[in-house]
């Protein structure tokens, strides 16, 4: 079945990095997870209760903000699994090198394996890069898009209270 067709090396890295992805998950979903939905909501209550209009704008103007990210994200799962099977590659080649130490030495492929090695780290560094390069950009996509939304909304606000429609107090405890 399965474990006949992966290599070793491949079974490891799974589940050496599916583990340490879980342990993270655990850990990081408190803080990263459960506070911000807890904040959203807390903060969606707040802001309609100060001005409704202005709280629709930003509601409305908000899904705008999770564009680049949404649109990222897809690229960065499929780099995501690319790193991990290049991973996957070089830990076969480091264990097949490991278990064939004998014939190695015996028959000199000690420059064979190393040259293997070079080209499974070159590509495993390739996917990391790649995989970075990507998180950055969505990570970007995300600050700038919220800045853009905070653009809206103080633009917003600014009509509101030059219309007397908001009081500079309501727009700068909106702000806050």
């Amino acid at each position: 079945g399965f474990y006949s067709r992966m290599p070793p090396g491949e079974i490891l890295s799974r589940f050496s990095n599916d583990l340490a992805e879980i342990e993270r998950t655990f850990l990081n979903g408190v803080p990263w997870g459960v506070v911000p939905i807890l904040d959203a909501a807390l903060s969606t209550i707040l802001i309609f209760w100060l001005d409704w209009r202005l709280a629709l704008v930003a509601l409305l103007a908000f899904p705008l903000a999770m564009a680049g990210p949404r649109l990222l994200s897809g690229r960065v799962t499929s780099s995501s699994l690319d790193r991990k099977h290049s991973e996957a590659e070089l830990m076969s080649a480091v264990q097949e090198s490991i278990a064939a130490q004998s014939m190695v030495r015996a028959f000199s492929l000690e420059n064979l394996f190393l040259r293997n090695f070079h080209v499974f780290n070159l590509g495993v560094r390739s996917t990391s890069n790649h995989l970075g390069s990507l998180l950055l950009m969505m990570e970007r996509s995300a600050v700038v898009s919220t800045q853009i939304l905070q653009v809206v909304v103080l633009a917003a606000g600014g009509w509101l209270v030059f219309q007397d429609l908001m009081t500079v107090g309501t727009f700068a405890a909106f702000q806050s």
